[in-house]
C-alpha cells in the first residue's frame, strides 16, 4: 500500500483523547470526513496504525479530531508530533494532478534544459510548499512551488522545469 501525508498531530485538546491536527492535504474535507480511516505513522518502526475518525471540528487552520481508538488524554499525548497518512488514491486527483510526494527525486531543470539538481524534500510552510533541491558539490537551494517559479511538472520524464531568478541558486 502507498500512503500520502495528510497532517501532523500538534497537541491534545480536552480530556477524552481529542487531538489538534495541522492538515497538509489539498483535499481536507475529503480526508477528514467522519468515518474515514487515517493511518498514524510510527517512524521508529516504519509502520502505520489505522485510526477511524469519530468526530471532527474545524478550528481555523486546524482540525480537531476524535478517533474511535483513542479514549483518553494519556493515549492522545503519545500521538503528539506524529504524522497522519491516508491511502494514496489517484482517482481523487484532477486531470494532470499529482501528489507532492511524487515529486521527490525528480530532476530539476531550467527553461533552457540545464540540469540543476534533484528534488530532495518538500518543505511545508503555511503560505505554500517549497521544493528543496540538492546539487552535487553545492548547497541545496529552495524553489517555492508557485506559478512564478514552476513552469512544468513532467512526471512521465521525471523532470520539473523552473524559472530561475537572480539569486535563486
Amino acid at each position: 500500500m502507498e500512503y500520502v501525508k495528510v497532517g501532523s498531530i500538534i497537541k491534545t485538546r480536552g480530556l477524552k483523547g481529542e487531538v489538534r491536527i495541522y492538515p497538509t492535504s489539498d483535499f481536507r474535507d475529503f480526508r477528514f470526513q467522519i468515518g474515514n480511516k487515517l493511518y498514524l505513522y510510527h517512524p521508529e518502526s516504519d509502520t502505520h496504525q489505522p485510526l477511524t475518525i469519530e468526530k471532527r471540528l474545524l478550528d481555523g487552520a486546524l482540525e480537531i479530531i476524535t478517533f474511535k481508538e483513542i479514549n483518553s488524554i494519556e493515549e492522545a499525548e503519545k500521538l503528539v508530533g506524529l504524522e497522519l497518512h491516508a491511502l494514496k488514491q489517484k482517482d481523487i486527483l484532477p486531470d494532470g494532478g499529482f501528489f507532492f510526494g511524487d515529486l521527490l527525486d525528480l530532476s530539476v531543470i531550467d527553461e533552457d534544459g540545464n540540469f540543476l539538481g534533484k528534488v530532495k524534500k518538500i518543505e511545508e510552510y503555511s503560505a505554500y510548499k517549497t521544493l528543496r533541491v540538492s546539487r552535487e558539490g553545492n548547497k541545496d537551494f529552495f524553489v517555492p512551488f508557485v506559478e512564478a517559479f514552476i513552469k512544468k511538472v513532467d512526471l512521465a520524464n521525471g523532470q520539473i522545469t523552473i524559472h530561475v531568478l537572480e539569486g535563486l541558486l
